[in-house]
């Protein structure tokens, strides 16, 4: 992953963003689809790759993940 160009959130502020339930984004990143990393100083935050959440949600809304959002409204 290019690490220097990501820009890494909040895993709650991520799920705001997206309109998505933070649980969804812990589900992603347990099942590897997603990066999260702890927050120096503080390792009760998960911070997530904006980046490669968009990235993620993109590919969902094309169809491209079965098992993931895509799936989700219907």
């Amino acid at each position: 992953m290019q690490e220097q160009n990501q820009e890494w959130i909040p895993m709650v502020e991520a799920a705001r963003q997206f309109k998505i339930s933070a649980t969804k984004v812990s589900r992603l990143a347990k099942q590897g689809k997603i990066e999260i990393r702890n927050k120096w100083g503080d390792e009760r935050v998960k911070l997530v790759s904006i980046n490669e959440l968009r990235e993620y949600m993109d590919k969902a809304a094309k169809g491209h993940d079965r098992d993931g959002l895509a799936g989700a409204g219907g």
